[in-house]
């Protein structure tokens, strides 16, 4: 019966040991950055919906270059909704 730890221990030294064993790389900066593009996209609009009105008088002569009407929504309006229709 022979314990494993000691046997590793008598084995290899603890500059060895440090070497071999595996460790976890973290890159805070490409994680940071990441998260930023991801919080990026989700702050976007979206076009919905785009008219563009021609030849009504009342439009005519409030301006003279007419009306354009967008529909925009957010992402997270969107990603609330869909859960509610869910």
């Amino acid at each position: 019966d022979v314990n494993v730890a000691e046997h590793l221990t008598k084995a290899l030294t603890k500059d060895e040991l440090i070497a071999n064993y595996k460790q976890h790389i973290v890159d805070i900066t490409k994680k940071s950055r990441i998260r930023t593009q991801e919080d990026s996209k989700e702050s976007r609009y979206r076009v919905v919906n785009c008219f563009r009105s021609q030849g009504h008088k009342l439009i005519d002569e409030i301006n003279d270059k007419g009306l354009t009407v967008i529909d925009v929504e957010d992402s997270v309006s969107c990603a609330v909704k869909e859960c509610i229709d869910e």
